[in-house]
């Protein structure tokens, strides 16, 4: 999505997209001991059907070294919640209908023999 990429914390918009690969360049140099740099954006999916997998595939590249790449692949499932429950009565609720179908019961029948 515009405006989501990032470059340690600070927007980096790279080129390409959305169907193609985004690409960043000149982002070094990165320290050769531990260094690191930490590239984030966010996507939008139109639809994706539950089970269907999403991945994300990453390949760095210098040009500097070009003998020293790395990839990097990630892939999510998409898991949709299950639908909601139909509602049930619980003990209490079971408790309390039976109580209400009981006082229904014998106000209707007083008042059916009151009537007559």
């Amino acid at each position: 999505m515009p405006n989501t990429a990032k470059v340690d914390g600070i927007l980096s918009e790279p080129t390409g997209g959305p169907a193609g690969p985004l690409v960043w360049t000149d982002l070094g140099p990165i320290a050769k001991d531990g260094g690191t740099l930490t590239l984030t954006y966010d996507i939008f999916v139109d639809a994706i059907g539950a089970g269907d997998e999403l991945c994300n595939y990453v390949l760095v590249e210098s040009t500097t070294f070009p003998e020293i790449d790395t990839t990097c692949e990630d892939c999510v499932t998409h898991n949709p919640p299950p639908p909601p429950g139909v509602p049930t009565f619980t003990q209490w609720g079971i408790i309390g209908f039976l109580l209400l179908l009981t006082v229904s019961g014998v106000w209707l029948t007083r008042r059916k023999g009151s009537m007559s």
